[in-house]
């Protein structure tokens, strides 16, 4: 069992993105996965993936007082994936409780499945409370540009202290892989494809295409087989 956070080093580098794509080529490996986020102020993550009108529990049932056992067929399905998302009629704060209840909720996914992926958006302020402290890992997406490096920075820093930490940079900026691993001092895990209409797929309700005939979701799954993101997955061949 794992559970594994990925943050963008700004808003919109692709931590979303990735976080779908990896949800879908660890369940092609025959892994049970949940995909969920610490957003739940937001929009809600089953908007992104299109699945929003899908019957299921979601972050406010969870934090209600009670046992915080989940059971996963409950939840939200998305391409064979559980969901736990955050409800755009029911905003709640995770934190309200100094993230206690968000982090058992965590606990109980990962005691439910093989793999929690987690879409945690931005970095949290170094020591502050947030459920990436349930994480055993985190991984920071970092886009090519000299914005994306300067939050890579400050994103590694917050995280550095709560489990393994790893980089990938993604494709489309004026940076070259080298010289964001450079900059940020340490190798990166491999490269993120651009898509195109990846932004136009989610807004049209169909979610991210993140399929294996997908660029994006072909790189995850290809990424999930040997490397370390598969170390981290447990999704190593």
């Amino acid at each position: 069992m794992a559970v594994v956070g990925v943050v963008g080093a700004h808003g919109g580098a692709g931590a979303s993105g990735l976080t779908a794509a990896l949800a879908v080529g660890a369940r092609g490996r025959g892994r049970s996965v949940v995909l969920t986020e610490l957003g739940t102020a937001g929009g809600g993550l089953d908007v992104f993936l299109g699945v929003e009108q899908g019957v299921g529990r979601r972050w406010p049932d969870l934090l209600a007082p009670g046992d915080p056992a989940v059971a996963v067929d409950d939840l939200v399905r998305w391409r064979g994936v559980d969901v736990l998302s955050a409800d755009r009629l029911r905003p709640c704060d995770p934190g309200a409780d100094g993230g206690a209840r968000a982090r058992a909720v965590l606990d109980a996914l990962a005691a439910a499945a093989e793999l929690v992926l987690v879409d945690a958006g931005r970095a949290p302020a170094p020591g502050a409370v947030s459920g990436l402290d349930a994480c055993d890992g985190i991984v920071v997406v970092v886009p090519r540009t000299v914005q994306g490096v300067a939050g890579a920075i400050a994103a590694v820093r917050a995280v550095e202290d709560r489990g393994r930490v790893g980089v990938v940079d993604r494709v489309g900026g004026p940076l070259g892989r080298t010289e964001v691993s450079d900059a940020l001092g340490r190798v990166g895990w491999g490269s993120v494809p651009d898509v195109r209409g990846f932004a136009e797929a989610v807004d049209a309700g169909a979610g991210p295409p993140v399929g294996r005939r997908d660029r994006l979701g072909a790189w995850a799954a290809k990424e999930l087989s040997t490397g370390p993101l598969a170390a981290l997955c447990g999704t190593r061949a």
